[in-house]
């Protein structure tokens, strides 16, 4: 599958779970997503180039879900049930 047709599929999820999830996305200066940037971003410091250059988008959804994915296209997704499971900073990097 190449690069483009990857990040094609990516962008279509995306837009599914934007609008699955519409209104319980947090706003982007809410602590919690505050908290996954930073951690994100520390991450990203030690990854190849192409992955540290690339446009990242942050989302978290308010839903005791635990989960968390990361889409081709560039955006990551965190449910807020996770925050209670992983305990701290590294519990959620990892």
């Amino acid at each position: 599958m190449s690069r483009e047709t990857e990040s094609k599929m990516g962008e279509d999820t995306a837009r599914q779970l934007l609008s699955q999830f519409q209104g319980k996305i947090l706003p982007p200066s809410h602590p919690d997503v505050v908290r996954v940037v930073q951690i994100a971003s520390k991450i990203l410091e030690h990854t190849p180039p192409e992955l540290r250059e690339k446009k990242w988008e942050f989302y978290v959804i308010d839903s005791p879900q635990v989960n968390a994915l990361s889409l081709p296209s560039g955006q990551i997704f965190v449910f807020t049930g996770l925050f209670p499971v992983t305990q701290s900073d590294d519990g959620l990097a990892m």
